[in-house]
């Protein structure tokens, strides 16, 4: 080896050891490199750890599939890749409980008004059905729609057909249409490829049959009340008061005058019209009807009065009687 090859080969070597000096300078030198700031990286020392468990928990807010496009908006993603969601934000996005019940809630059901007419206090002391009285009051005006249009059907219907006729021909009215519906289900079942029930079946399961205790009860009431009228009617054939008596047979002769005006049958369209109508316009306006009755009654017992003391005190039994 000739003494330029040594010299480039000595000048290499101490090259490479004053790099290798230079990068050991530089490894043990710390006072160069930049703070790192705590704001924007992860926790860097223990102690940094130990100030973080001081703080209070945050709480964990749980953000909806609603609040998922404006939680993105908001999103921000620091240095290290670590994305920052605001509470405030998540707050704002989540739907409150408060909201959620309200929409799950039902709405209320108004509450049934209490009946203040004589006329409603009067069915409710004589354990009038309450169906019947909602029905008559139109507390559920579907119902009563519907109950009030198939009698007033029924009883116009037989003002053109016989009692028989109107029988039968609903009677096959009804299988007709429970038919067809038996024949539609089955046929859209055998389309579908499905095997269902029998569409009537919670129809036929359904025990209509009069229980022993009902028809008792029924009878116990028809009974009472046969009693009561027959006991009412002896009293007045009889002539037990003579007041009451003719106050029964001029309501006798009006009932005799209207019934050559209508039949049997126009005055049960009228009773329905008037059961179906009156209550409610009474209960509505009774303020004024008490008015007007009123006078009405006024003169009624002045007329009666008058009469009274026209008839001789020998036919007074009722009178003589009280004194």
């Amino acid at each position: 080896m000739s003494d330029t090859e040594e010299g480039i080969l000595v000048d290499r070597m101490d090259g490479a050891e004053a790099e290798q000096v230079k990068e050991t300078e530089n490894l043990l030198d710390f006072g160069d490199t930049p703070a790192v700031d705590r704001d924007e990286s992860p926790i860097s020392s223990t102690t940094d750890q130990l100030i973080d468990l001081s703080k209070p928990e945050q709480p964990v807010v749980d953000v909806g599939s609603s609040g998922m496009e404006a939680q993105d908006a908001n999103v921000r993603t620091n240095d290290d890749g670590i994305q920052d969601i605001p509470l405030q934000d998540v707050a704002q996005t989540q739907p409150s409980t408060t909201e959620n019940e309200n929409k799950s809630m039902p709405e209320d059901i108004p509450e049934k008004k209490e009946l203040t007419s004589c006329m409603a206090k009067w069915l409710i002391e004589n354990n009038v059905d309450p169906r019947v009285i909602d029905l008559i009051y139109w507390r559920c005006w579907k119902r009563s729609a519907t109950v009030f249009g198939g009698i007033m059907f029924l009883l116009l219907s037989l003002t053109c057909c016989t009692f028989m006729s109107v029988i039968t021909i609903f009677s096959m009215a009804l299988l007709t249409v429970a038919f067809l519906y038996r024949i539609g289900m089955t046929v859209f079942n055998a389309v579908q490829k499905t095997s269902a029930e029998h569409p009537f079946k919670h129809l036929l399961d359904e025990d209509l049959r009069l229980s022993e205790e009902s028809v008792q009860n029924v009878a116990e009431k028809s009974r009472t009340f046969i009693n009561a009228k027959v006991a009412k009617l002896q009293k007045l054939f009889l002539i037990e008061d003579a007041v009451e008596s003719v106050k029964f047979g001029v309501m006798l002769w009006l009932l005799s005058y209207i019934g050559s005006w209508f039949s049997m049958l126009t005055l049960s369209i009228i009773m329905c019209i008037d059961m179906f109508t009156i209550p409610i316009l009474y209960e509505r306006n009774q303020e004024q009807v008490d008015n007007v009755l009123g006078v009405v009654k006024t003169k009624a017992k002045e007329v009666m009065a008058t009469i009274q003391a026209k008839i001789p005190e020998k036919l007074q039994f009722g009178k003589a009687k009280t004194e």
